[in-house]
């Protein structure tokens, strides 16, 4: 599908900043579809794609929901988003259908794994974090979470957390790193509607989730979307 085919079936539901915010969330906060850059379909074939679309599988069996993923060339800087849209054409190019991944769409730039494996030394263990993030976004869509601005953030941390512990128990998963990079993705912009939360606020719900999952006997991501809710409640 032709660039420009992409950039206005994303802008046609940003037109609105509260449906924007409902519609589009982007883990580093940028807000320009326009600078969107261009979908990437089919296979990478790197060595780490594999284990990426075992994650994505596994969140599909947690959560009970179907978001395709994308790769994006980043027009700007380095990021990932999650939209409650779905891109028929895009789809097709893969051979699947609307059936098959009827929840939106998850975009994962090339630029930012790229960051992230000279952040983690090659390792990339925090990208497993990144996509459960904005999987996270794709559940909240799902569900019509009525959460803005920077508590519909620190809830997908939280899940993300959550699916990190999750993932230990069967792969290999440096927890540190994973938390380290939502540390680092906070900010102090308070006024900014697409404040993320700060360092502080955006590894404590990582962390809080990732507790959860370790106390728990049954994954069950119902039960993770849930105490997420509780947990913000008793933020300020």
């Amino acid at each position: 599908m032709k660039l420009k085919f992409v950039l206005l079936a994303l802008l046609s539901f940003a037109a609105a900043s509260q449906s924007y915010a409902q519609s589009v969330c982007c883990l580093l906060g940028s807000s320009s579809l326009s600078g969107l850059g261009r979908p990437i379909t089919g296979n990478l074939n790197t060595t780490w794609e594999k284990g990426l679309l075992e994650d994505h599988a596994a969140l599909i069996k947690l959560f009970k929901v179907r978001p395709h993923m994308f790769y994006l060339e980043e027009e700007g800087g380095p990021n990932a988003f999650s939209t409650n849209e779905v891109f028929p054409d895009l789809l097709a190019a893969e051979g699947v259908t609307e059936k098959d991944s009827p929840d939106g769409t998850i975009f994962l730039g090339l630029k930012l794994i790229q960051m992230e494996a000279r952040n983690t030394k090659g390792s990339l263990f925090s990208l497993p974090a990144i996509l459960a993030h904005e999987f996270a976004h794709s559940v909240q869509f799902k569900t019509g979470c009525l959460l803005q601005g920077k508590k519909r953030e620190l809830h997908a941390d939280y899940i993300a957390g959550y699916f990190i512990a999750h993932r230990a128990r069967f792969r290999k998963q440096s927890t540190a790193q994973a938390a380290k990079n939502f540390f680092a993705k906070g900010d102090y912009m308070f006024n900014d509607a697409q404040h993320h939360g700060t360092p502080e606020e955006r590894w404590n719900a990582f962390w809080a989730g990732y507790q959860l999952n370790r106390a728990s006997k049954a994954p069950s991501g119902v039960y993770a979307y849930n105490q997420g809710l509780i947990y913000l409640r008793g933020l300020s």
